[in-house]
């Protein structure tokens, strides 16, 4: 956990110091540039890495990170004192600190408590795309979204078994990279780094910036937000352990920074051209960021500011005063403009294979109203459920009535009935408006779920200040009656505490309520077996309990790598260096590329068999053992040169997620499965039960 505590912060680094320095040098202040640093550092390191790619340069943390802290220097240097300190609403810094705080504690107990080791590699099929694009950018120093692959050095791209150099939005992965760059980890490292800087910190802040331009002017708002930031279990908490999507959970952290750069933008004066041009540059960075950490968070954007601009756009000085049909006018264009570019994306090819998938629905319409009321947008979806939040939820109705009465918030209202309202389209039906809806998150209830719950921050902020407001008012005229003095600080402390227990409370058992249940739950032992074991299911569920429930599970799950196979691979690596070693992926053994740096020649368990596949890659993994009695397969060998070959065991693989979508089939790597100690051109290096090492020796 040392290695992953160091990671986290050198993580935090690359997100908090190249954007801070940059933005103290636009004279922005020191709590917003704490606020706005982690989407400007993003987008900076994302342009920048693509810029180093064009040019054939190598990325590294020298090469990325230092250009854009000198640039900051210089910036503050040379250009702040010419500028005035940009006019945005008060955010003190203790505020900051509180927010930090509180994602940070909650983080550490909850999350980085759960992880059975700071390089855990979550066992879901997604992972595989995260930890092979993290570790390739790091070996390479090619970090471009146009031209990802496993397969990203010289050597690597003349022996890639599926040639495909596809465009895939990778700043998250590029961040990630620098990590294990400048430390030396693994990716499995930096990707739990990553999660918990980005779920912890760079959320809440991100999200404080968004509360201080909603709330401006409204007393105690943004410091009622703390309480709420990280209390929604579908986002971050549901996302983190979902998929695993790390780069659309890294994207929607930053949506709220975006969101309130475009805000400020619509708050600056008319005459006020600077100003204007400082938020202009900032906007572009953080769209960027947006765009290369998933495409989908640049529509979640729209989907949440659409009814500020256009309530913003009605409530312009100097159409108040005409007549309706003129004030409609603009609000009205930018409405169909919306709609023309959301129409325009759905037709796009390179949108086309995310609005091919499809969840099917999983609740019926009135189920739905009562899941979504209760803040459940996913409930009876997951294979864990995640139970109500129901004073969650009443806060959210109490904010919903005051962001009603009130003419400058009641957009956030509009902004919460969307996102509803998408959710309640793709958990109840399959047709072509769930598509339009939600397509660009793939029709996934867990990401339009996440939007969702962003969506219900504010109003649950409004909903605990009014709360506590009318809690303090009653403590008042009590302690009047009674002729006690009131303490305000000190009762507001004790809300705070209250709502953090009732909020985060564990499940737990009732006496007079049924017997808590019991579900059997595979587990990976240390030697290489799936046992089972007894979870404990409590008879009084809540959304928190249900989430360390869910934990559990998860990371008790098989590995296609289990820990004596990972150790077998650390040794193997010493032996084979970087030399080639072929390997039958069905066996857990690509991961032995990012997770113990062995040079795998296959790195995913998918794309086999596919078109593009190389006649060389087909020969061995069908025929590799036959290479001593036929020449064709020593060609290929000689062409790949390739000098061993590793195999794990794949007793297992049916119970791991190489099988999650029940397509395993083992005749794929015949070739190289067959291959024993007794096979001709094979010497046996090392041996660990089942597990093998072999050098190839055909000459």
């Amino acid at each position: 956990m040392a290695w992953l505590g160091l990671t986290t912060l050198f993580v935090l680094a690359e997100l908090l110091v190249p954007g801070y320095l940059v933005l103290r040098g636009l004279r922005i202040s020191r709590s917003w540039s704490l606020c706005w640093a982690p989407s400007v550092s993003c987008g900076a390191i994302a342009l920048w890495c693509q810029a180093l790619a064009l040019v054939g340069v190598f990325a590294s943390p020298w090469t990325v990170l230092l250009p854009i802290v000198v640039l900051g220097v210089l910036a503050r240097i040379v250009i702040g004192p010419r500028l005035a300190e940009l006019g945005l609403p008060q955010i003190r810094l203790r505020v900051v600190i509180l927010y930090a705080a509180v994602g940070v504690i909650v983080g550490y107990l909850l999350f980085v408590r759960q992880l059975p080791a700071g390089d855990y590699v979550y066992p879901q099929y997604d992972v595989m795309q995260h930890l092979n694009l993290t570790t390739a950018f790091s070996q390479s120093g090619h970090m471009s979204s146009l031209e990802t692959s496993p397969y990203l050095t010289a050597a690597d791209m003349a022996i890639d078994p599926t040639p495909n150099h596809a465009f895939y939005p990778a700043a998250y992965h590029s961040i990630c990279a620098l990590a294990t760059q400048a430390l030396g980890v693994r990716a499995p490292v930096a990707l739990n780094a990553a999660t918990f800087a980005f779920s912890f910190l760079v959320y809440p802040l991100a999200m404080l910036s968004f509360l201080a331009m909603a709330f401006r002017g409204l007393d105690k708002a943004q410091t009622t937000g703390a309480l709420v930031v990280c209390s929604l279990v579908s986002f971050p908490w549901v996302v983190i352990i979902w998929g695993p999507i790390y780069p659309n959970l890294a994207g929607m952290a930053l949506l709220p920074c975006a969101s309130s750069i475009l805000m400020g933008l619509t708050l600056v004066d008319r005459g006020d051209g600077r100003m204007r041009v400082r938020l202009v540059a900032l906007l572009a960075l953080s769209a960027t960021a947006l765009a290369l950490m998933h495409p989908n968070t640049v529509f979640a954007a729209i989907v949440t500011l659409l009814p500020y601009c256009l309530w913003r756009l009605w409530d312009l000085p100097w159409m108040r005063e005409r007549k309706v049909t003129w004030r409609l006018m603009a609000p009205l264009s930018l409405f169909l403009l919306a709609i023309g570019f959301w129409a325009l994306c759905l037709r796009l090819p390179l949108f086309s294979e995310m609005l091919q998938e499809n969840w099917p629905s999983f609740a019926v319409p009135r189920q739905q109203l009562v899941n979504i009321l209760g803040l459940a947008f996913t409930f009876d979806m997951l294979p864990c459920t995640f139970s109500y939040q129901l004073l969650l939820a009443v806060m959210v109705l109490v904010g919903f009535a005051c962001a009603l009465h009130d003419r400058e918030r009641r957009w956030l209202c509009a902004t919460y009935v969307i996102w509803c309202y998408m959710c309640f389209v793709g958990a109840t039906s399959d047709g072509e408006l769930k598509t339009v809806l939600t397509g660009f998150w793939y029709t996934d209830p867990v990401r339009v779920a996440a939007c969702a719950a962003m969506a219900a921050v504010p109003l649950a902020t409004l909903g605990v200040r009014w709360t506590h407001e009318l809690v303090l008012e009653l403590v008042r005229r009590y302690n009047r009656w009674r002729g006690h003095q009131t303490h305000p600080t000190k009762a507001t402390c004790f809300l705070a505490a209250l709502f953090f227990v009732l909020v985060f409370m564990p499940g737990f058992d009732l006496p007079w309520s049924d017997a808590p249940k019991y579900r059997m739950i595979n587990y990976a032992s240390d030697t290489g077996s799936v046992l089972k074991r007894s979870l404990t299911i409590p008879n009084v569920h809540t959304a928190f309990g249900d989430w360390r429930l869910a934990t559990d599970e998860l990371f008790d799950l098989a590995s296609p790598l289990f820990k004596n196979e990972r150790a077998f691979a650390d040794r193997a690596r010493k032996v084979t260096g970087d030399s080639l070693v072929i390997n039958d992926p069905m066996d857990g053994s690509f991961l032995a590329y990012p997770v113990c740096g062995v040079r795998c020649y296959y790195r995913s368990f998918v794309g086999v068999g596919d078109t593009n596949e190389t006649e060389a890659s087909k020969l061995v993994r069908l025929h590799l053992s036959e290479a001593a009695t036929r020449p064709d397969v020593r060609a290929a060998i000689r062409e790949l040169d390739a000098q061993y070959v590793l195999k794990l065991d794949l007793a297992y693989a049916d119970v791991s997620f190489v099988n999650l979508r029940e397509d395993l089939n083992f005749v794929d790597f015949a070739g190289i499965e067959s291959v024993s100690d007794d096979t001709p051109g094979f010497e046996r290096v090392l041996v660990a039960g089942k597990l093998r090492l072999y050098r190839i020796a055909l000459d």
